[in-house]
């Protein structure tokens, strides 16, 4: 094998279709700890440079996403009781991007993305599901990489190139970089995917083409539509607030916000697997139903197989407890989230690193690239999955550049990690600032114009977006140059 990918999401699987597209003749395995790719509770935003990346990569699986997405055009705010405060155009300024190609703001689902890249993938890259990396050893010799996996689940596969796409709590990251597991983001988040039915039927109607964020001084609701006809529904509490409601929140993610140790490091990923198990387990459409019935007294047919009484159970008390810290929203908010089953539902914390921690080393070294959430977890600001794709975008552009992966020396690959250490020290300043900003505003009149994209001091809104929206890895042979004009670090 001559590259393995560890881990199946839409950033593992951009990767290996970017480096399929950079380099044909390479042999690509992914490994995916969970074992199936089903519907999860996470709708996803591909914003200008994210389009942008998934483009170059693979312009077929650009316009396929194009069908499918939902497009917003509107954004209402309101308060906490439900009063519309504002409702304002989101295509507005944006029409020199449509003329580019690029619709936004553009909403899928976790699951649709999974299944557009992965059909465009060649037979001979093959996904390996229900499959934990373990392990990696390097031969002094060759270096070429030995990856094993946890319990014996497959045979050590030898590859040239070893990709960590494998979230927050990356493994592969841990033995690379060794930096510890990243810190908590002192906010708890829950979600959900639902029929749009059952957003109407409890008074919140998205119209199709609009969305709802509802804010209070550290709290936030926001719903909106994505592809297949479903919507999402997100709630955001700070600690602070949690505890404010009669919430301790050492009690849901004590063992995340202590020290790097190793014990830390083992409950965080569990908590992890179990989020990542609970959002794998959702049906496709057809299968077995249940019925949600709301405060009002009003139902939806909600698709709950695959589920079992245990993440059902999980997922009741997790939803007493959302409802709890959101005393006092309107009564449409809450019935949304009292009439979501249990088994639908998703609880877990934030995870972020600081801006100075975005260093090539961050992006791992030699033969190992670490990428996507496992470099650069971000608060949920809307670049998540687009920093993923410029990622994937990078290292099939650096991958073009170098003659073959089994090269002696592997410069390209570090040009890839200069470049994107670089410009990540922007986007993790800035989200971080207007993340944590977000959850100090209360939501009133005088306040709404800022709702949609606080400034920070270091930028404002449109600049962030205008630096975003200019991504490009022209410049990967001009650092390329700089590198082989010194002497090259043996591998």
């Amino acid at each position: 094998m001559d590259v393995i990918i560890i881990g199946g999401g839409p950033g593992g699987l951009a990767a290996a279709l970017a480096l399929h597209e950079a380099a044909p003749q390479l042999k690509v395995a992914i490994y995916e700890r969970c074992p199936e790719l089903s519907r999860r509770g996470a709708g996803l935003g591909l914003d200008v440079n994210g389009q942008k990346a998934l483009r170059a990569i693979a312009p077929a699986v650009h316009a396929e996403l194009l069908k499918q997405a939902a497009f917003l055009t509107t954004q209402r705010v309101m308060a906490a009781d439900g009063s519309l405060i504002k409702e304002t155009p989101l295509s507005a300024g944006r029409k020199e991007f449509e003329q580019q190609g690029y619709r936004t703001p553009c909403l899928l689902g976790w699951y649709e993305i999974q299944q557009m890249l992965l059909q465009a993938l060649p037979q001979s890259t093959r996904l390996h599901l229900g499959v934990e990396f373990d392990h990696y050893e390097q031969e002094p010799s060759t270096g070429l990489l030995t990856v094993h996996f946890r319990g014996g689940q497959q045979p050590p596969v030898q590859a040239g190139l070893l990709v960590a796409a494998d979230g927050y709590f990356s493994r592969v990251r841990r033995q690379a970089v060794g930096d510890g597991p990243p810190s908590y983001g002192k906010t708890v988040v829950w979600r959900a995917r639902l029929p749009a039915a059952s957003a109407v039927a409890a008074g919140l109607d998205l119209q199709g083409s609009s969305s709802a964020f509802v804010q209070d001084v550290g709290r936030f609701f926001f719903a909106y539509p994505i592809s297949s006809g479903d919507y999402v529904w997100t709630v955001g509490i700070s600690d602070e607030k949690l505890a404010e409601q009669g919430i301790d929140p050492a009690s849901l993610l004590e063992p995340l916000r202590s020290s790097k140790s190793n014990s830390t490091q083992q409950l965080a990923e569990q908590q992890q697997q179990q989020q990542q198990q609970q959002q794998s387990n959702q049906a496709d459409n057809g299968q077995q139903q249940a019925t949600a019935t709301s405060a009002n007294g009003s139902s939806a047919e909600l698709d709950t197989q695959g589920y079992s009484a245990q993440d059902a159970g999980r997922g009741e008390a997790a939803r007493a407890r959302c409802l709890q810290a959101l005393a006092g929203f309107s009564d449409t908010v809450l019935d949304i989230i009292g009439g979501t089953p249990g088994a639908c539902l998703v609880e877990h914390g934030i995870y972020v690193r600081p801006a100075a921690d975005m260093t090539p080393a961050a992006y791992g070294a030699g033969r190992v690239v670490v990428m996507g959430d496992a470099a650069h977890p971000l608060r949920p600001t809307g670049q998540g999955l687009n920093q993923a794709m410029e990622d994937a975008w990078g290292l099939g552009a650096a991958l073009a550049a170098a003659a073959a992966v089994g090269q002696p020396q592997l410069e390209p690959l570090q040009a890839f990690r200069q470049q994107r250490a670089a410009r990540m020290r922007t986007v993790v300043a800035y989200t971080t600032a207007s993340g944590e900003a977000a959850y100090k505003r209360s939501m009133d009149k005088g306040q709404a114009d800022k709702a949609l994209g606080p400034d920070t001091a270091q930028m404002s809104s449109e600049e962030f977006f205008n630096f975003c929206y200019d991504v490009t890895f022209e410049d990967l042979a001009g650092l390329l140059s700089k590198q082989q004009q010194q002497p090259a670090a043996a591998v």
